[in-house]
């Protein structure tokens, strides 16, 4: 016999069984079971079928929180119609909406763009820097340097176009690591490459790197100066992979 005493206030019991699994209270874990009599791991243990758990607000968005019991700031799926979205901090960082398009609008990515200056807009042997920024969201690209600065460690996809000119020669603009201009264990660099020998010869790259937090990157120019108008010259992008 189960020891059980119901009252309009409180249940007190060693455990509380409905229809053997519809409900378990195992009093010894502190563990309630829903269609299971062995609730296990988990508080709250939910099992059967192909859908053993429905939440459903009465309208708008429905939420479900996660956190810790001390947190302020829970971490959150929210549902809206038939688009997801998770949310940290109370804010929108990932959504699926109803065709399955995946949007993260917090995704750090940047074009910085030189487009003024003519003949020697970035001198021989410097760093490239920009007058714009068409795009820089999160805010971790600076015109001013030319730097982009990793706000998390990752794998980040840089590309960079550039725009030669003056005597016979060859151009070299390559992408920095920290200010070093060598990757890996070898003297290697990662750059593009154009020879001049009339008109305006175009070059352009594209890498896949791995940054930790607060590594930067920029662009360096060797061989010669790089031309660079409203139309035409020298830009930066990039974005976080993951």
């Amino acid at each position: 016999d189960m020891a059980t005493n119901i009252t309009n206030t409180s249940i007190t019991t060693d455990d509380l069984i409905v229809d053997t699994n519809v409900l378990k209270v195992d009093s010894a874990n502190n563990r309630v079971g829903i269609g299971t009599a062995t609730p296990t791991q988990a508080t709250l243990h939910v099992a059967g079928g192909n859908v053993p758990a429905r939440l459903e607000g009465n309208a708008g968005t429905t939420y479900v929180q996660f956190g810790a019991s001390a947190t302020t700031t829970y971490g959150q799926i929210a549902m809206t119609g038939n688009d997801m979205t998770l949310r940290t901090a109370y804010q929108d960082r990932m959504k699926i909406d109803s065709n399955g398009y995946v949007t993260k609008p917090n995704q750090p990515s940047f074009l910085m763009k030189k487009y003024s200056g003519g003949s020697n807009a970035i001198a021989n042997n410097t760093v490239w820097t920009y007058d714009e920024a068409l795009s820089n969201v999160g805010g971790h690209a600076n015109i001013s340097n030319g730097r982009f600065t990793a706000p998390v460690a990752g794998s980040y996809c840089f590309m960079w176009h550039n725009i030669g000119e003056g005597s016979s020669s060859v151009y070299r603009s390559f992408i920095r690591y920290n200010a070093s201009s060598t990757w890996g264990s070898g003297s290697y660099r990662l750059e593009s490459r154009n020879y001049h020998s009339a008109g305006y010869p175009n070059a352009s790259a594209q890498v896949v790197v791995y940054l930790n937090a607060s590594d930067y990157v920029d662009i360096y120019v060797s061989g010669g100066s790089l031309y660079s108008d409203t139309t035409n010259g020298v830009w930066f992008c990039g974005f976080l992979i993951g």
